[in-house]
């Protein structure tokens, strides 16, 4: 099984998919890239790479809020 990590205000949100049950899961992912966050996939290791496309075959997604200085 997969997972869809979304980091906000309101904490650490946990959204579970599998491959052959992918769709809400995309939504969620297109959804968040037009609201400016960042989505990373992470590897074993703990190490995350921004991804720009959902792929339903990766295990771990991350997403962060772009934090925004001035």
């Amino acid at each position: 099984m997969s997972e869809l990590r979304v980091m906000d205000e309101t904490g650490d949100s946990r959204y579970p998919w599998t491959p052959q049950d992918s769709a809400t899961a995309r939504e969620l992912f297109d959804n968040l890239r037009k609201r400016g966050y960042l989505l990373y996939e992470v590897d074993g290791d703990g190490k995350g790479t921004v991804i720009r496309d959902f792929n339903p075959e990766t295990k771990t997604v991350v997403a962060v809020p772009r934090i925004v200085g001035g």
